[in-house]
């Protein structure tokens, strides 16, 4: 042994409380650090988590694809899930709405394989499945006064929201002070 090391354990032996103090001292300054990478992990996973319930469960959004290249993109193996959606004339405005803003948005139209993808959080009943189907919040029916039912057939116009003052298509969101319909 060295004279350094036998310096240190006679320090360490005649110093036993100075020497818990400092032990405890690395063992909390450890297990501090440790916590703090510990919370950041955790940070990311719960942005991680919030992000697939808001945004869905998708990777990649391609548009103004085609029938083939769909169909090369199912055959592909590396893909797990394609889920298609199409995103003209989705906006719609009732006719017996309660006041534009209520009664005036946009819908999603997609095939099943986007909705398990998109409605990955909980909610009450069933996706719709098939075309003659249609899934609705019922704050929204709440809001416009709506008489719908479970199994009810409905007719909801659908078309292009412009903005008045120019020829701009608005393609989603909320209602915009002054916009026009155009049925489609």
């Amino acid at each position: 042994m060295n004279i350094v090391n036998k310096l240190t354990l006679r320090h360490l032996k005649e110093n036993k409380g100075r020497t818990v103090i400092t032990g405890l001292g690395v063992i909390i300054s450890v297990a501090m650090i440790t916590a703090v990478f510990v919370a950041i992990a955790s940070f990311l996973n719960l942005f991680a988590d919030i992000s697939v319930l808001v945004d869905g469960d998708s990777v990649l959004q391609i548009s103004n694809i085609d029938k083939k290249q769909v169909e090369i993109l199912k055959s592909d193996d590396r893909i797990q899930t394609v889920g298609l959606s199409n995103m003209e004339n989705i906006s719609y405005r009732l006719e017996n709405r309660k006041s534009d803003r209520l009664g005036t948005g946009s819908m999603l139209v997609s095939d099943n394989d986007n909705c398990k993808l998109i409605f990955t959080g909980k909610y009450d009943g069933v996706v719709p499945k098939n075309s003659n189907e249609i899934a609705v919040e019922q704050s929204f029916i709440d809001k416009n006064e709506l008489d719908w039912k479970l199994g009810d057939t409905v007719t909801i116009p659908v078309g292009k929201r412009l903005l008045s003052d120019s020829a701009d298509e608005v393609n989603a969101g909320e209602y915009v002070t002054g916009e026009t319909f155009e049925s489609t």
